[in-house]
């Protein structure tokens, strides 16, 4: 169970992770 909890927080912060780069990425394509 925790080793499951902990496997899911990672994905979820690969997932914020992801996210941030990806509104970076637009937010360059749109401004830069």
């Amino acid at each position: 169970m925790h080793k499951a909890a902990r496997i899911l927080l990672n994905l979820m912060r690969l997932d914020v992770a992801l996210g941030l780069a990806l509104f970076a990425w637009v937010l360059w394509l749109e401004f830069g």
